[in-house]
């Protein structure tokens, strides 16, 4: 890391290893959600833990949102909520939605995508791998 311009935290847990070998890297916050609201209700059930658990959520993605230079959310609402939550400053939050312009890409039926797996030979896989990554290769080594 100590190369890169820019670091991208996508989840605020990721933070304190980040924190460790941060120098002079921009960083990125990339909030899929607000983990606060998300946990508040997967822990609903979580007992006298639940407190303690939703603690440690809130300060780490607190923390997440203090540290960084840039945070994308995927909607208004989460950046209204992260604004409440951590009093972040409003011009460091930017929207990223996320989707697919549903006019350029058609959908296609079960039927349809049955038809295609038998044509490309993949028929009777009902869960298909994917693969996916991303990765940037150091110009001065190509």
């Amino acid at each position: 890391m100590e190369d890169a311009s820019l670091i991208i935290a996508s989840h605020p847990y990721c933070l304190p290893a980040i924190l460790k070998c941060l120098n002079r890297q921009f960083l990125v916050y990339e909030a899929q959600d607000v983990e606060y609201c998300l946990k508040e209700e997967v822990l609903r059930k979580a007992g006298a833990s639940r407190t303690g658990l939703l603690n440690v959520v809130r300060e780490v993605e607190a923390k997440a949102c203090r540290a960084s230079s840039l945070i994308l959310c995927c909607s208004e609402a989460d950046r209204e909520e992260l604004l409440r939550l951590y009093n972040v400053e409003s011009d460091r939050i930017v929207l990223a939605p996320n989707g697919v312009d549903v006019e350029a890409v058609r959908f296609v039926s079960p039927t349809d995508r049955d038809h295609l797996k038998r044509e490309f030979g993949l028929a009777g896989h009902s869960r298909l791998p994917s693969l996916w990554g991303v990765g940037i290769r150091p110009i001065s080594k190509l």
